[in-house]
């Protein structure tokens, strides 16, 4: 039952060269994208090895204050610290680094280049951090033809290439892993052919327009989703590509965490496919969605954004915590709505609920037809 930090121990001191970059090097790096790199890199990119980079975050965070924080992804620096410490990873460099925020855009983006060996860089693109902008951007894929998180995505992998000029490992986890096939499936014509692999750790797909596009099915050959045995969120909307369903020492929505991942020498182990509560929840968020206009879903998600904002929480973390006043002011907030809004968040919730109880009924079916035969089975 070993995991991301038992990889470290056992494949640290192999250098890339005698043993090359697989899938769980990649999750790795995907898994410490979620460090804000912000205030402890270097101008001078040569100086921004992993070892000066770990100095720099341990010389500016508190690592154990950090493993404290209510974050899913709170594991991020310390596994940072520990690849720099790593035989591995000495020799790797981040050559660039870009975040943007944007209230008013509703984006939040971050991607990383790292340059591994000498011809082989790697363009990870960060998931959905702490705002609650951030997870509003990634709700709004359910009605938007395109992110803007997408639309920079697909401007910085066309940046890094023509830059680098290398061969190219696209890769992100959650809405990171949505945008690297994006980006992928966007980036200019005639640089498509510096792209060697695209990895989507567990995050979501596309609708059924884009997945049967030219443009997707041209890079289709390179990209491999990796989703844990329940997965939620790598679940959502259509996927075509290479699918590899991976064993999680984790449950249901927890499995979400890539250090959850169970690994076996420098893969993952597989599984046959998702479990049952994955396709249950699929099939009731999918049922739901489908049930819904996009201009109903956007109604929705901006009533209870509106909601929302009546906290002054700006994180997943100050909603967490708020006070009585606060909690307060939001049902303030929700009374306040005007009749259409009150309207769309009982009627869109309905539907949720009934989407859920078909999902239920059918699964339950599903196994009542099974017991006979599991009975029938036994000595």
């Amino acid at each position: 039952m070993a995991v991301l930090s038992d990889y470290l121990e056992w494949r640290g001191d192999l250098e890339l060269e005698r043993d090359p970059l697989n899938e769980v090097d990649c999750m790795l790096l995907a898994w410490i994208s979620y460090v804000d790199f912000e205030e402890i890199l270097f101008r001078d990119i040569r100086k921004n090895t992993f070892r000066t980079v770990a100095d720099n975050y341990l010389g500016v965070y508190h690592l154990e204050e950090e493993l404290k924080r209510n974050l899913f992804y709170r594991t991020a620096g310390a596994f940072l610290v520990d690849a720099a410490a790593r035989k591995r990873f000495e020799k790797c460099r981040i050559v660039d680094y870009q975040a943007d925020f944007s209230k008013e855009r509703e984006e939040q983006f971050t991607a990383l280049t790292f340059a591994m060996t000498r011809d082989t860089d790697l363009v990870v693109f960060g998931g959905t951090d702490n705002s609650l902008i951030g997870w509003k951007e990634d709700f709004n894929l359910t009605y938007m033809s395109e992110i803007p998180s997408q639309i920079q995505a697909v401007d910085y992998l066309n940046k890094m290439i023509r830059k680098r000029r290398k061969k190219i490992i696209v890769i992100g986890h959650s809405k990171g892993g949505n945008l690297a096939v994006y980006a992928g499936m966007k980036a200019a014509k005639a640089l498509k052919k510096f792209i060697t692999k695209i990895y989507n750790f567990d995050g979501p797909g596309f609708d059924q327009k884009t997945i049967e596009s030219e443009e997707y099915q041209q890079i289709l050959p390179v990209i491999t989703t990796f989703v844990p045995q329940s997965s939620i969120v790598g679940m959502l909307f259509g996927h075509k590509e290479q699918f590899v369903v991976v064993k999680s020492v984790q449950h249901g929505i927890i499995q979400h965490d890539l250090t959850s991942w169970e690994i076996s020498a420098n893969h993952f182990i597989r599984m046959d496919g998702v479990d049952n509560m994955s396709l249950m929840t699929d099939e009731a968020i999918s049922g739901w969605i489908e049930k819904m206009m996009p201009q109903e879903r956007e109604q929705f998600l901006n009533a209870v954004f509106e909601i929302l904002k009546a906290s002054e929480a700006s994180t997943l973390e100050e909603l967490a915590k708020l006070s009585p006043k606060k909690i307060n002011a939001m049902i303030t907030a929700m009374n306040s709505l005007d009749e259409e809004q009150k309207k769309i968040l009982k009627h869109v919730t309905k539907k949720l609920l009934d989407s859920s109880g078909v999902a239920l009924t059918k699964h339950v079916q599903k196994v009542g037809k099974m017991l006979p035969k599991i009975k029938g089975g036994r000595k």
